[in-house]
């Protein structure tokens, strides 16, 4: 049986007894691939769904000097206050960032195996229902309204780029879509999103409708992501 990942009274239990995890490998194995995509040690990172991750403090051991570090959880929030109190905590809603969040006020937003937690109910990558397709556009509509323009959104994803290709690069999303990818044994994939710039056209034209989807298998069947569980 699946965790309900989508549930905060599961992070929260989780959270009050766990006291790391890293989702998607360390911050050492996909350094270099930040680097060149934030050149810049000033700018104004956001973590969304840091969870008890250390990114945030190996963002900031780096020489990074404004990362913010946000979850829903305020168990979670709380712990990690506690654990590095030089750096930056806040409790927010992914699924509300216009509330937390003022227009254009990050210069890299970071996620990490966040996004992919939404999907654990989906049977099938080929047919997501219109249910997580509605909420993946509301909550990238909302990542790319507090971006600066040449922001970037950073995600960092088990999923492979033939499914998230479709879900990222959509022209109202104001991006341009890039990847690259990480790990030795297990390939992760590293996917940029850079505002103001344009989409090429095969991006435009991988673009798929919510109309083109169905509705996922039937309950019982296995969930294809996180079954696959990061080392």
């Amino acid at each position: 049986m699946t965790s309900d990942y989508s549930k905060l009274e599961y992070w929260n239990q989780r959270y009050a007894s766990e006291k790391h995890y890293e989702w998607c490998l360390g911050y050492s194995s996909f350094k270099l691939n930040f680097e060149r995509e934030v050149p810049s040690k000033k700018a104004r990172i956001l973590i969304l769904g840091c969870g008890n991750s250390s990114l945030g403090n190996d963002l900031s051991a780096n020489g990074y000097t404004y990362v913010l570090n946000s979850d829903y959880s305020d168990v979670l929030i709380g712990k990690m206050n506690q654990e590095y109190p030089n750096l930056k905590w806040v409790v927010a809603d992914i699924n509300k960032l216009e509330e937390f969040f003022s227009f254009e006020s990050f210069d890299v937003i970071l996620e990490k195996a966040t996004l992919d937690s939404f999907f654990v109910k989906e049977k099938d990558p080929w047919h997501y229902n219109s249910e997580i397709l509605i909420k993946m556009n509301r909550i990238l509509s909302q990542i790319s309204r507090i971006l600066v323009k040449g922001g970037k959104f950073i995600s960092l994803s088990f999923t492979q780029p033939h499914f998230r290709k479709p879900i990222y690069a959509k022209p109202e999303f104001n991006w341009s879509f890039n990847y690259s990818t990480y790990g030795d044994y297990f390939h992760y994939f590293f996917y940029v999103m850079t505002k103001g710039e344009s989409l090429d056209s095969a991006c435009i034209n991988a673009s798929i409708s919510i109309s083109h989807f169905v509705e996922p298998l039937s309950e019982d069947e296995e969930d294809f992501i996180f079954s696959i569980q990061c080392p």
